[in-house]
């Protein structure tokens, strides 16, 4: 009986745990295309971004001293504040 059971559930799970494979013997001419496209497009986006020090300085005067108004308030009130922030950078935030 146990037997016949787990043929019963065998040939009910079969067609949906055994599938044919069908992989493509090779890609298609659009697929290069796009693929050649899209890393083109990677390459030259992002060879134009620069970091700057002084980006804020005309967009919003004044950010840098309000920060650090706010960092040491919250230093102050709470000691363990600047390594928070620190390890926060070093994991978030640092550029490679």
């Amino acid at each position: 009986s146990i037997n016949l059971y787990k043929r019963i559930l065998w040939q009910h799970l079969k067609p949906h745990l055994v599938r044919p494979l069908s992989y493509p013997v090779m890609a298609s001419p659009a697929n290069i295309l796009v693929a050649l496209f899209l890393a083109f497009a990677i390459v030259i986006g992002s060879s134009s971004a620069q970091l700057s020090t002084n980006f804020y300085d005309s967009r919003c005067p004044g950010i840098f001293a309000a920060v650090r108004a706010q960092v040491k308030g919250a230093v102050a009130r709470e000691p363990r504040m600047g390594a928070s922030l620190l390890r926060l950078f070093f994991h978030d935030c640092f550029v490679n």
